[in-house]
């Protein structure tokens, strides 16, 4: 680049230059792997040091080590793993599930998912339906729940044929749902983090009782901070747990596992 820059005073590359050059970058799907791997381990060890439970010499330390493991370990085996120690720090009887979206984070759903499974998870998570079919081999499909919820009625047929559970996000998803039959579902609340999910004031519309929900969801916004949006949105998940009957519950992503037992749930 320096070799094509111009000018007298101040060097510059000209526009035309920069869009007929070639940047090396890895695939997307590793792309997203290695941002979500960074940005779970990075959570989890602030939260802990923001606990008290890692002085700053242990936090460098673990950081230092995780992204090690992140760099030079990109196999199934380190990411069962790190699913290993975020299942050991979930209190009790509390079951630690399994985002595998972008194909198992491009390390591959094939190879990333009966590793899980051999090391103990039981519960699976995509973003989008066209993630589902590489699962259904692997696992049951009871098990596997898609988090973007059924956007139309193709959605909803696919979740209904094969048994996989939808993300119920919003009245209309809901209503759409049932107006097929509807069946075991997922339901995601918002607590908080302004993203997907039901409003607390949409508990009490009717339809919420016709549900079948297998689990209940929401997610932290700061789970990674010291923040008192942490209690808020635990006391917000008590009220919902209130209006909202499910067989399980769930509130904590990675980093909410360090915040201790109260956010753990039913499942994290």
């Amino acid at each position: 680049m320096k070799e094509r820059a111009a000018g007298g005073v101040q060097s510059f590359i000209a526009l035309g230059q920069i869009r007929n050059t070639l940047f090396a970058l890895p695939p997307l799907a590793e792309q997203s792997r290695i941002v979500t791997r960074v940005e779970e381990l990075m959570h989890l060890c602030d939260a802990l040091e923001a606990k008290g439970k890692l002085e700053a010499a242990q936090h460098a330390q673990l950081v230092s080590s995780l992204l090690t493991t992140l760099t030079e370990s990109r196999t199934p085996e380190a990411l069962a793993a790190n699913w290993r120690a975020l299942d050991a720090m979930s209190a009790g009887t509390v079951h630690t599930g399994a985002a595998v979206k972008a194909d198992g984070y491009g390390l591959g759903a094939a190879q990333v998912v009966p590793t899980l499974e051999a090391a103990g998870c039981r519960d699976w998570f995509v973003a989008h339906w066209g993630e589902v079919a590489a699962l259904l081999p692997l696992v049951p499909a009871a098990s596997i729940a898609v988090l973007h919820g059924p956007m139309n009625t193709a959605d909803v047929a696919y979740a209904r044929a094969t048994g996989v559970r939808p993300v119920l996000n919003s009245l209309p998803q809901i209503a759409r749902w049932l107006e097929a039959g509807g069946g075991p579902c997922d339901v995601m609340v918002d607590t908080g983090i302004n993203r997907l999910g039901l409003e607390l004031a949409d508990l009490s519309d009717p339809m919420i009782a016709q549900l079948d929900i297998d689990c209940c969801h929401s997610h932290l916004a700061c789970a990674d901070e010291d923040s008192p949006r942490n209690a808020m949105q635990l006391q917000r998940f008590a009220l919902a747990r209130q209006q909202l009957t499910a067989r399980r519950y769930s509130l904590a992503n990675s980093a909410g596992i360090a915040l201790g037992a109260a956010f753990h749930a039913d499942l994290t």
